[in-house]
């Protein structure tokens, strides 16, 4: 592959440094970025210009720098030209929303399949009705540059397969080849919790320097590892996130089967008196219900931490990060906590971390199009002539 020309790298650098500006509402300009890079001011301008040329930027003159002299104009990104549907799946629910670069929610729509014996083809049905009504929200100006799909069960990125999610047994190895050719639009499949987890670690850098585990206990048992020297080509096919298929009895059951909101949501509605739906619903209804009103719900955390504690035994993380409707509720995280550590042997890691993210569907959808918008940025920019 062609190594990219000093001129390239300096433009998405200077690109990216200008979304960050926009989103942490920074004022960025010219100036600001000779300082910031130790550029010269031609050279900056020259980059500037030729990504104004390229439509991705442009100046803010309603915001302006004071200062002696001549007011700076402000850079902006252009978010018209930068929107992508992204689509994500709660319980049940298939969400579609149109996003732009600075990860603003512009529309909104979702389909309930409540059919678990749904076929593959009714699914893509479903996604295909979904993304056009995101697709047709979009005003003229707008630039769409793509689909992303962040899904759960099992996902073969390297063939852009969704293999299998235990909402839908039956709706095995789907491709949306079909899908990509009748809208037009590139698509692309994404792990749902390794996408929380890239996000997460993002925000909080800390981890950046510890292998961590991250695992959802929701409507399924899932997980996704941080560590660029472990299960790498296991996490690439996405099979690393089937923590909740394990074995926990002589009768074959799985933790899934045990635990889960999709095991649970019976017993647990009848307890709740209403219907529990999906997961968000289902974190509205539990978060301040104490624990003893909830005797499911006990008895599924004392399994559901054995099945953490070997977890850990097997893999050694420093931090784990529990993430779902179940552990927002803090008596069922402080007697997971405890259980947790009573149960390690005495030679564990003494700084081990047990975390509650509470903001999984924002970090879904950051680690999820940034990484997206990433790549279409870098092609955007290397096709045009040094």
């Amino acid at each position: 592959m062609k190594p990219k020309s000093l001129s390239l790298e300096r433009k998405i650098l200077l690109f990216e440094q200008i979304i960050s500006g926009y989103q942490s509402d920074e004022m960025i300009t010219r100036k600001g970025l000779v300082e910031t890079n130790g550029l010269r001011p031609a050279t900056v301008t020259q980059l500037i210009s030729d990504l104004i040329s390229l439509n991705m930027v442009k100046e803010d003159t309603k915001a302006q720098v004071s200062g002696p002299g001549r007011p700076e104009v402000c850079l902006i990104p252009n978010l018209q030209a930068f929107n992508a549907v992204f689509v994500y799946v709660d319980s049940l629910t298939i969400i579609s929303s149109l996003v732009n670069l600075a990860g603003e929610v512009l529309f909104t729509t979702n389909i309930e399949v409540d059919n678990r014996e749904a076929t593959k083809e009714e699914l893509v049905l479903a996604v295909e009705s979904l993304v056009i009504k995101a697709i047709e929200s979009a005003t003229p100006a707008m630039t769409i540059c793509g689909i992303t799909l962040s899904l759960p069960g099992i996902i073969d990125r390297e063939n852009q397969v969704w293999k299998y999610s235990n909402r839908w047994p039956n709706a095995t190895n789907i491709s949306f080849k079909s899908l990509a050719s009748t809208i037009n639009y590139k698509i692309n499949l994404v792990k749902n919790l390794q996408s929380e987890l890239n996000a997460f670690v993002l925000e909080n850098s800390q981890l950046q320097s510890r292998n961590t585990l991250y695992i959802h206990w929701g409507e399924g048992i899932g997980a996704a590892n941080y560590d660029s020297q472990r299960m790498t080509r296991f996490r690439e096919k996405g099979l690393f996130s089937e923590l909740g298929q394990t074995i926990i009895d002589s009768n074959g059951n799985t933790l899934e089967q045990a635990v889960s909101l999709a095991a649970l949501r019976n017993e647990l509605s009848h307890c709740l008196g209403c219907l529990i739906g999906n997961e968000k619903q289902c974190a509205e209804q539990v978060i301040k219900q104490s624990l003893s009103s909830l005797p499911c719900l006990e008895t599924a955390t004392q399994t559901f931490t054995r099945a953490l504690v070997n977890t850990y035994l097997t893999l050694f993380p420093d931090t784990i990060i529990l993430t779902g409707p179940f552990v927002q509720n803090e008596q069922v995280f402080n007697l997971l906590s405890q259980q947790f550590f009573a149960q390690l042997p005495s030679y564990y890691s003494s700084d081990i971390q047990l975390l509650v993210n509470t903001n999984s569907v924002k970090n879904e959808l950051q680690g999820s199009i940034v990484p997206f918008f990433s790549q279409y940025v870098n092609e955007t920019i290397s096709k045009e002539p040094c």
